[in-house]
């Protein structure tokens, strides 16, 4: 008997599934051009963690606990 060939295989579920997977690696290799990348992390685990929004700054010394809005957040 002959074998499916490999367009017969394949489907639309398994082609989009394809997609999505070198999608994430494409992104996951990219090199980090963000210079506030790791404070977004230190953000998102705060919020987390505390389960609330940043409404003062937690993380610098100079303006600890002042005001802060941080204009990006959900847009990263």
């Amino acid at each position: 008997m002959d074998q499916p060939s490999f367009f017969d295989r394949l489907t639309f579920s398994r082609l989009l599934t394809a997609i999505v997977f070198v999608a994430v690696f494409a992104m996951a290799v990219r090199v980090v051009v963000d210079s506030d990348t790791w404070r977004h992390l230190a953000s998102g685990r705060y919020i987390v963690e505390n389960r609330a929004i940043l409404l003062t700054d937690p993380f610098s010394r100079a303006r600890l606990g002042t005001p802060w809005i941080d204009h990006s957040w959900l847009v990263c």
